[in-house]
């Protein structure tokens, strides 16, 4: 079993959570380990970005074997991350789930679909299949002086973290979250698998970063994960598209075939979807919608059961 970056110690670091190896016949998988709101000093599992190119075998392993981790003592619950573009990876993890008591998010974390690009073809042919408005923002910051850069340094910690939240303040949603110096140190130590992007107005010394655009590659796949970019009377100028160009080069660059563009809905900036504008964005580099992700939930019987006669008991105060 080859791990996505996501299931690494440093992967889980940055995603607030520790990492824990779940040894299986097959290999190792890496699991994320969060603390649950109820009971207190509870936890839930996390198997994130799980399905693609796995064997019978190795699913109905690791299924199984997430399973006999939930049911040990202090676990109220595991989750599933589903992830392939191949309906029957995702198909097969299904049944495995189905088989060991698992059930369907009814509100899955994971994105159900994805705009898929192909990076196989020569960078100009991949350029030629933008939108030509797309192709003019990339082009667009250089010839007003501003640069992008590599973003490595902890000193850029405190401002992705600003304009992360801002990208989600201004959709009405709450910016996932993210440990910035993990995530910064993970670019230097793994350099052929995340890398940020940003826009700075100078040379990228002391330059104050505007944008950034961050991508992890696991095997063949890169994924567009998060993104931010300020916005200000005056500055009218495209800030997140040269970036996003930038790192799907350095994904094309390090062997990635293909680019998972990290969701899309169906809504448009014009309807009532918050994220529509977000989607519109992502339209812009062509591609193809395809359907990629799922979540599957476990909860251990015992715990499930402790759970309802506690809502029961609360229920049946109240009514007192």
């Amino acid at each position: 079993m080859s791990l996505p970056l996501q299931q690494t110690a440093i992967g889980c670091a940055w995603r607030g959570a520790q990492h824990l190896d779940l040894r299986l016949p097959e290999g190792t998988l890496g699991i994320e380990v969060m603390r649950a709101r109820f009971p207190p000093g509870s936890r839930i599992l996390r198997l994130p970005r799980f399905g693609r190119g796995y064997s019978t075998d190795e699913v109905t392993s690791a299924v199984r074997g997430l399973r006999e981790l939930a049911d040990r003592p202090g676990f109220v619950r595991a989750h599933i991350e589903v992830w392939s573009e191949r309906e029957s990876d995702r198909a097969q993890v299904a049944r495995a789930c189905e088989a060991e008591g698992y059930f369907r998010a009814e509100q899955p974390r994971m994105y159900p679909r994805t705009l898929w690009i192909d990076l196989e073809p020569e960078e100009d042919r991949i350029l030629a299949g933008f939108r030509a408005t797309a192709r003019r923002h990339i082009r667009a910051p250089s010839k007003k002086g501003f640069v992008t850069i590599p973003v490595t340094s902890p000193r850029h910690a405190e401002r992705l973290d600003e304009l992360h939240r801002a990208a989600f303040d201004r959709s009405g949603g709450e910016a996932p979250f993210v440990d910035w110096k993990a995530t910064l140190l993970a670019t230097r130590l793994h350099p052929d698998r995340v890398t940020i992007r940003g826009i700075t107005r100078g040379d990228g010394g002391d330059s104050e970063l505007l944008s950034f655009a961050l991508a992890v590659r696991n095997g063949e796949v890169a994924e567009y994960l998060h993104a931010g970019s300020v916005r200000r009377p005056g500055l009218r100028i495209p800030l997140l598209y040269a970036p996003t160009w930038e790192i799907m080069r350095w994904a094309k660059s390090h062997g990635a075939l293909a680019w998972d563009f990290g969701g899309i809905t169906p809504g448009t900036a014009e309807d009532d979807d918050p994220r529509g504008g977000i989607s519109d964005f992502k339209r812009y580099f062509g591609g193809e919608v395809r359907e990629v992700g799922e979540e599957w939930v476990y909860e251990p019987v015992g715990v499930a059961a402790g759970l309802a006669r506690a809502a029961h008991r609360v229920k049946s105060v109240i009514l007192e």
